[in-house]
């Protein structure tokens, strides 16, 4: 599944802290990753995730330009596993999250 940490202003990782011991949003997405395996340097476009973007900047510790960390998944054991790169990672390969705003 794909959820937001349950925070509105995410602290960089390092130390102990680490993606399997955050807090996570009450909201996720289901993103079936059993298909044909990805290919290096292809982009790939997730199911929408409004609903967990939604929850973290619904919360009274959100700020404009706060950090947010969502996270994709975490069974590395399965054979649809799939690796996908942060911004401060690798920023020319990181994941885009791309907001449209509605009325």
């Amino acid at each position: 599944p794909i959820y937001a940490e349950a925070t509105g202003d995410a602290a960089s990782f390092g130390g102990a802290r680490r993606v399997n011991n955050l807090t996570r949003t009450d909201a996720s997405v289901i993103w079936d990753l059993s298909q044909s395996p990805w290919e290096k340097d292809i982009w790939y476009e997730s199911p929408d995730i409004s609903s967990v973007i939604q929850e973290v900047v619904d919360r009274n510790d959100w700020l404009s330009g706060n950090a947010l960390v969502v996270v994709c998944g975490l069974d590395t054991s399965s054979s649809s596993y799939r690796e996908i790169w942060s911004y401060d990672q690798n920023p020319g390969s990181a994941a885009e999250l791309k907001i449209t705003y509605g009325p």
